[in-house]
């Protein structure tokens, strides 16, 4: 591998499993991420959990949880730890990781338990009118592209486009060379799992860490103990994002509607409770009447999708 080489200890029995969390609910942070088929969407399964302490220098490292090879009582310890409010759940775009736990072991995460790095990565960008259009262009056609940036200027909330993690890291130049693993993502159900595989379910992880202190140390995420008014602000949008699918369906594959790289509506504003809603007729989730344009049945992202 390149420069960067994870540590990992991949956990394949109960025992080891126990250990793992026991270790891990000693911080007060942790990365978390999953590897699977099809993941969060339907006819998907989980394969690996992988959790890191943050700010592990050395073993163990990422813990690589094989959801495959422990008990079901070991596992729904797993799934309990990671809907837990404490330790904080870090992730890079967790809908899927999320969405599979749910529809697999009906458990939600707690409010304020997750903190996801898409959306901080996302209001954070200070960057030049051609790297947006380079983002637009990797969702849109020439000429649709060149539109929403126009909409862009008068309306800044008007389209987000959501990137990668390894493109961000590169964009944001927190890593000189991210090594690039290759893995089928079809074979994440055999075993034994090779070491490409697991390299690779760690490497997650590790990125995920430093784009987190990236952020941290740009002032981005607060220090604990201070700003706790901004703190609960972002892991409320963290939450919403995370759970978005959660009283709609387990996403269909191929739909455009449900996986895009687009910020979806209703995550940035919360929706109050005893609002009026509306159903779209795209991605299907109830949002607010001003989410529409005029007579329109799908929501303003559908719509330009």
């Amino acid at each position: 591998m390149p420069n960067l080489a994870p540590d990992y200890t991949l956990c394949a029995d109960d025992n080891s499993v126990l250990l793992a969390l026991h270790d891990l609910s000693m911080s007060s942070i942790v990365i978390f991420d999953c590897e699977g088929d099809a993941l969060g969407r339907e006819g998907g399964s989980l394969s690996i959990v992988a959790l890191r302490a943050y700010g592990t220098t050395g073993p163990p490292g990422t813990y690589l949880i094989d959801v495959l090879s422990i008990s079901p009582a070991i596992l729904e310890r797993v799934i309990t730890f990671i809907g837990a409010p404490t330790p904080l759940k870090v992730v890079f775009d967790g809908r899927m990781d999320f969405t599979e736990i749910y529809f697999t072991w009906k458990a939600r995460p707690s409010s304020g338990a997750v903190l996801d790095l898409t959306l901080l990565e996302l209001s954070s960008r200070n960057d030049d009118e051609a790297s947006e259009i380079q983002r637009l262009l990797s969702v849109f056609r020439p000429g649709a592209a060149y539109a929403q940036r126009r909409k862009k200027r008068n309306d800044p909330s008007k389209v987000g486009v959501l990137i990668g993690l390894e493109r961000c890291i590169k964009e944001r130049n927190i890593l000189a060379d991210v090594p690039n693993l290759k893995v089928d993502h079809t074979a994440w159900l055999n075993r034994p799992l090779s070491q490409t595989q697991l390299e690779y379910a760690a490497m997650d992880t590790l990125l995920i860490e430093k784009l987190y202190l990236h952020l941290y140390t740009g002032g981005y995420i607060p220090a604990q103990g201070s700003s706790p008014t901004l703190r609960r602000t972002q892991k409320s949008k963290s939450h919403r994002f995370v759970t978005m699918w959660m009283d709609v369906r387990k996403p269909p594959r191929g739909n455009v509607y449900f996986g895009n790289g687009l910020l979806p509506m209703g995550i940035i504003d919360p929706i109050p409770l005893t609002s009026k809603t509306r159903q779209c007729e795209g991605c299907q989730r109830q949002l607010l009447p001003a989410a529409f344009s005029q007579g329109g049945r799908t929501c303003h992202i559908c719509a330009i999708l």
